[in-house]
């Protein structure tokens, strides 16, 4: 009788392992169905939104009251470092051999400036009544520093900014670009070198000519013409990558939820081009 018992305790114990096993089949497969469907859904919304309008758009208000100008020689320069709290950064190409500087604000505030050696340093940091948001699609810089400089010019140029897009209006094919910057979109014509630290705003690069290394938290990156001779990165956590021309080189890829689409790459050169992103497209032509 006992062990009559037993073996009906030991069938419904096997029995119940059984419909826990097919539960925990049938609730696996609809997990992963319902995983993919929202990773599908979540990288249509990326895609959709990144083909729409762009993740950041700081509303400029340039001025005309110029509170600052100076001009600074280029011989023996080797280094040209401009740093501002909440301002727009443009560099256009000077009419003659010198370095100008402008200072644009509704309010007269102080601008340091020095030549230290082979370093012209122009800090504009005095900005603690400046008035501005940071709401995505409505933020507003009114300080502008526009900085003219010879196309020839083929020594380092230093960007630091809290807060304000900076665009590199003029070509530099033979000089060396760095930038930090904490919001704000980066536009940058032509250049030799270029490294860029950016935690949020959109990234356009129209030519590089032989190195790149590009950091963003929240962005997209768009490069035109890429030759580069030495390997170069292009890191974004959010967002995507789009690289419209390269010359023989080889290209990695990661990207954790999206897509990549790599039309041409050598394996076997020499350099390399690393592409990662955590969420996003990553597209090379």
């Amino acid at each position: 009788m006992e062990e009559n018992n037993n073996k009906n305790n030991n069938k419904g114990l096997i029995i119940v392992v059984i419909i826990m096993f097919v539960a925990c089949a049938i609730l696996t497969s609809i997990m992963v169905k319902f995983g993919k469907a929202l990773s599908k859904r979540v990288v249509e919304t990326i895609k959709d939104t990144a083909q729409n309008q762009d993740i950041f758009d700081i509303v400029e208000h340039k001025q005309e009251n110029l509170i600052y100008s100076e001009e600074f020689e280029l011989t023996d320069i080797k280094n040209v470092n401009l740093k501002t709290v909440a301002a727009t950064i443009t560099v256009k190409e000077s009419k003659d051999d010198k370095v100008k500087i402008e200072v644009f604000s509704t309010k007269e505030k102080e601008v340091t400036a020095n030549v230290l050696e082979d370093t012209i340093s122009v800090e504009y940091l005095d900005q603690e009544e400046h008035n501005f948001t940071i709401n995505i699609g409505i933020n507003e810089v009114q300080d502008e520093m526009i900085v003219y400089i010879p196309k020839d010019y083929e020594n380092n140029i230093l960007t630091d900014t809290n807060y304000g897009n900076i665009s590199f209006d003029v070509s530099l094919k033979n000089a060396s670009i760095d930038i930090v910057s904490d919001y704000g979109n980066i536009d940058i014509e032509s250049v030799k070198n270029i490294s860029i630290d950016c935690d949020f705003g959109n990234i356009n690069v129209k030519n590089v000519y032989n190195k790149l290394d590009i950091e963003t938290e929240y962005g997209n990156v768009n490069v035109d013409n890429l030759e580069i001779n030495e390997d170069s990165n292009i890191v974004t956590k959010y967002g995507n990558v789009n690289v419209e021309k390269t010359n023989d080189i080889r290209i990695d890829t990661d990207v954790s939820l999206g897509s990549v689409d790599v039309n041409k790459n050598n394996k076997e050169a020499d350099v390399t081009l690393n592409i990662k992103s955590e969420m996003g497209f990553i597209n090379v032509n």
